[in-house]
């Protein structure tokens, strides 16, 4: 009961408490006839940090306990605000202005402590940055706290007072970003006076864009111009030639990788430094890595390099020199070249010299035979150097006779470019009164097509007086370019023989083809690419191939190739390239022909300094020289007989001289 009785009184309370405030409020009213001036505040409402949003909503403005001024909340749809438009009057200045909200929802009437000083006919706040009217401290910042875009991250970000300065990653799309920031506690931000949030816009950056942060008591605005720009590299661009195989080959072509640390333009076949041989292809593996096939010219060290300032990358980057990869290529088979006996009183031993440095030599690679052989074994096998191996024999055998040490036909010795060791049978010890003696046949050497020279050997000692060796030297048939074993007939039945074999080496025949040069008036079809040869070719030998010119069918000069032109192994082609030239119709030619007879160019080829000489010396001249790539290397103006060339690297160029209207072109050669 006594409960019960608590609700009634509570419920009368309240019902008084609310008749007693919307009976105070609609008291609260002002006559403006009765002031002189007056003030306005566009104003929005805040309780305990909420904006008010009902139009019943309503500020009060007093000077003591004298109204002053009486306005409710209004929507703008325009900018999708809810704010009050309040006028205050007064009879004179600076009178002190105090507040009181209404908030509708709650039938509270809300103090405020904030105040204002009237002064006439100012006005205070606009519908975008609005005058505070709240019951409690609102936060008074307006400063950028991050700036940034979705699934971006920027190399730097610089939040100023005035400005954001964002580097992004180099090529990144700027007209297609979307922002992410973070601000002061309830502040907004603005772009244009439109209501900005975060990942929800997607604009275009490509130039700067002004955002505005208006703090959550819109005392605040501040301006932030966001800038934004792409990475740009300025370091020189990094090259790097890798090889996955062994620096000695004996098969070709050897196919190396080339990276670089920047996408490039213009890298080609042309742009790598070569010595002792050649480009077979270059392929694209991606936008920084290529891989290139190399045919050395001749056996031997061969390198290749990428030059300083080979290429660009897309901020006008040029490149550092690249390392360079040095291999040799060999494909002449290992030997042996002498054989002795290392011996004591419970054992022997073989010393096995071979002419280049061997591997994988063990005891299963040999094996002995012969009379003298009988009851004796292999051991063991001991490196004693990178040519020169050890091999141990069990005791020494009773039987009379040769022992001979030989190859297995299975074995594995080869040299550090894999060709296999060639096959021989050594009689190495005897075991008879037979005096011992080794027989070296020398190594030799011929060229393609040339007659066989005299085979020739040396004896470990001479012969005793009187004596003589019957038979001969002889080698395997062939004469293309290859290694031929030299073997032996030569006898004498007063010495144990030790043959020790070599070869005879038929080496391709050096053979230089040089490119005729070619000219064709524009838009006519080619004649036939033609050559000359710097001697006949040996018996029926033919080229097969064709030559080929860079493409193209503008006016101007095109490297003429060596294409697919070839000989076969028994050739070493030194190619000399020339140029085809498309040139305008003769009526477009008429002032060049004319200018040639004024122009005179020497020496040719040129070392340091080309002389011009031209028949009005008075006149100046412009000259600007160009590589075979079309790239502008070199540019003088006001010159009269000369230009030095000494800074240019050996080669082809393009020479373009101007004088006064006419334009003269010739090509020149630099040593």
């Amino acid at each position: 009961m006594k409960v019960f009785i608590y609700k009634i009184v509570l419920i009368s309370t309240f019902c008084m408490i609310y008749k007693n405030v919307q009976g105070q409020v609609s008291d609260w009213s002002v006559n403006a006839a009765n002031y002189q001036y007056s003030m306005t505040f566009t104003a929005f409402l805040s309780v305990n940090g909420t904006v008010l949003t009902s139009v019943n909503d309503k500020v009060f403005a007093f000077v003591g306990d004298e109204v002053r001024g009486v306005a409710n909340v209004e929507y703008i749809e325009s900018v999708d605000k809810y704010v009050t438009f309040l006028t205050v009057y007064a009879n004179a200045n600076n009178e002190t202005i105090n507040f009181k909200i209404y908030n509708s929802i709650t039938q509270f009437v809300e103090e405020v402590e904030k105040t204002a000083i009237f002064k006439i006919d100012e006005s205070l706040g606009s519908v975008f940055q609005a005058y505070s009217i709240s019951n409690s401290q609102l936060n008074n910042e307006a400063i950028f706290k991050s700036f940034g875009f979705m699934e971006m991250s920027a190399i730097s970000t610089e939040i100023l007072s005035d400005k954001i300065n964002i580097i992004l990653p180099q090529n990144t799309d700027l007209t297609n970003l979307t922002p992410e920031f973070t601000t002061s506690n309830n502040s907004k931000v603005f772009v244009n006076n439109i209501l900005q949030e975060t990942e929800s816009i997607t604009k275009d950056f490509t130039r700067p864009i002004v955002y505005e942060v208006l703090s959550e008591d819109e005392v605040n605005l501040n301006e932030y111009e966001v800038s934004v720009a792409n990475f740009v590299n300025n370091e020189p661009i990094t090259v790097i030639i890798s090889n996955s195989g062994s620096t000695n080959v004996n098969s070709v072509p050897i196919s190396l990788d080339i990276t670089f640390s920047e996408v490039v333009s213009g890298f080609q076949t042309t742009s790598l430094l070569l010595e002792n041989a050649m480009i077979s292809s270059l392929i694209t593996e991606d936008d920084k890595t290529y891989k290139v096939s190399l045919i050395p010219l001749s056996q031997g060290e061969f390198s290749i390099q990428v030059p300083q300032e080979a290429v660009l990358d897309i901020n006008n980057n040029y490149n550092e020199a690249s390392n360079k990869i040095s291999l040799t290529y060999d494909i002449v088979k290992p030997l042996i070249t002498n054989v002795s006996i290392d011996e004591d009183e419970a054992s022997w031993s073989f010393l096995i010299d071979f002419n280049e440095e061997v591997l994988n030599v063990d005891v299963f690679n040999f094996e002995l035979a012969g009379q003298g052989s009988e009851e004796l074994e292999i051991l063991s096998i001991e490196k004693v150097s990178s040519m020169q191996y050890k091999l141990k024999v069990s005791g020494i055998s009773e039987v009379l006779g040769a022992v001979s040490l030989n190859i297995k036909e299975t074995n594995s010795i080869t040299d550090v470019s894999g060709n296999l060791l060639v096959q021989t049978d050594i009689e190495a010890y005897f075991l008879n009164n037979k005096k011992p003696i080794t027989i070296t046949a020398n190594p030799l050497t011929k060229v393609y097509g040339t007659g066989d020279p005299e085979l020739t050997y040396v004896l470990s000692e001479n012969l005793l007086e009187g004596e003589t060796l019957n038979g001969s030297l002889n080698r395997e048939e062939g004469e293309d370019v290859g290694n031929y074993v030299i073997t032996s007939t030569l006898s004498n039945s007063k010495y144990n023989i030790t043959f020790i074999s070599s070869y005879l080496s038929i080496t391709a025949k050096p053979i230089i083809i040089t490119a005729n040069p070619l000219t064709k008036v524009y838009g006519t079809e080619d004649p036939e690419l033609t050559y000359v040869l710097s001697e006949d070719l040996i018996g029926n030998d033919t080229l097969n191939g064709s030559l080929r010119r860079e493409q193209g069918e503008d006016v101007g000069m095109y490297t003429i190739q060596i294409g697919d032109l070839t000989l076969g192994d028994n050739y070493n082609i030194l190619f000399i390239e020339d140029f085809f030239e498309i040139i305008e119709n003769p009526t477009a030619g008429i002032d060049n022909v004319a200018l040639s007879d004024k122009i005179s160019l020497y020496p040719c080829p040129v070392e340091n300094f080309l002389n011009i000489k031209i028949d009005n010396e008075k006149e100046y001249i412009e000259v600007l020289i160009y590589n075979l790539s079309g790239k502008l290397v070199k540019q003088e103006k006001n010159i009269k007989t000369r230009t030095q060339l000494a800074g240019l690297s050996t080669g082809a160029y393009v020479l373009k001289i101007i004088v006064g209207e006419e334009v003269f072109i010739k090509q020149i050669l630099k040593k």
